[in-house]
This record gives C-alpha cells, structure tokens and sequence, in this order.
C-alpha cells in the first residue's frame, strides 16, 4: 500500500483510512466534505445552485425536532472551508476531527482476503 498525497486525491467520503498528521501521529478516519469558500461565494451569486436543504433544531428538554429550510451557502457545516479549515474536507477519528490541512499523507487499508468454509472439510 502506498501513501497518498491529499493535494492529489481524497478517498471516497465515508471511507476509513489511516491518516498521518503533519505534526506526527497515524490515525483511522474517515474524510467528510464541505463546500469551498468559491463554492459558496458562486451559490451566493447564482453561478452555482444553491441548494436547500433542513436544517434540523431540538434541545434535551424539547426533543422535537424543528425543521428549517435553509439556503446551503448560508450555513456552515463541519468539513466546509473557513478561516480556521484552508481546505473544503475534514477527517473524522470519533471523538476527534483534523482540519483537512492537517493531514499530509492517508492510505487505503488491504482488502482481507474472505476465507470459505467448506461443508465436509477440516479446519
């Protein structure tokens, strides 16, 4: 397996991969996307559409759940790029979560080979 450079591919959103930090350690995560700062500036302006999608709200002490359509470009999304994330992804490693900046190399895992238990055999 080889290391892969984030500046020349990503893995699939959802896909679990090892990640190595700039500032050292390899972890599992996943990559989630958001919309770039260009992204969001052109669905502002109508270059791109701008899609809507519910926002949804509760709270412990009102579980129901309140929705509210709102224009993508207006609301900020964990993965999406700001002032403090320079890229339009994030990793996920639950709890944690790296600025898509912070990574600078991920490799896929080997596929397992699928062992098939034979009706009859020993083993």
């Amino acid at each position: 397996m080889d290391w892969i450079d984030p500046t020349v591919e990503l893995p699939s959103e959802g896909e679990h991969v090892l990640i190595h930090l700039k500032k050292g350690g390899y972890h599992t995560a996943s990559l989630r996307r958001g919309i770039s700062l260009e992204d969001r500036r052109k669905m502002k302006s109508g270059e791109i559409k701008d899609v809507v999608i519910f926002e949804d709200w509760s709270t412990p002490e009102n579980p129901f759940i309140y929705t509210n359509p709102v224009n993508r470009s207006s609301l900020r999304i964990l993965g999406d790029e700001d002032e403090r994330n320079t890229v339009p992804y994030i990793w996920l490693d639950l709890p944690c979560r790296y600025y898509g900046q912070d990574v600078d190399y991920w490799m896929r895992f080997p596929e397992v080979p699928v062992l098939v238990h034979h009706a009859g055999s020993i083993g």
